[in-house]
């Protein structure tokens, strides 16, 4: 198959890393950081899930509490996401 500067042109002609060249970009990528937005995303799911389990019925559910919970968790995604677009 056609090598072009490190890149594999796959059977349907796009261009696709090599794995040398994945793996430099995911040890080039600060490891530390992103486990941090993950334990971040961990935390914030957990007291989800915490929170809807004390719920015996759904006229219980504190809809302010779960919506601010899914406000973080999104936003923790979203800037674990820039992080990486950046790191890239």
């Amino acid at each position: 198959m056609p090598r072009h500067r490190g890149l594999f042109l796959g059977g349907g002609g796009l261009p696709v890393l090599n794995a040398d060249k994945v793996w430099d970009r995911v040890r080039g990528v600060r490891l530390d950081e992103l486990m941090q937005f993950d334990w971040a995303l961990v935390g914030e799911s957990d007291a989800l899930a915490a929170e809807l389990a004390g719920v015996a019925e759904l006229d219980g559910v504190d809809a302010a509490a779960v919506e601010g919970r899914l406000r973080k968790i999104r936003e923790v995604m979203g800037e674990r996401r820039r992080y990486m677009e950046i790191q890239a």
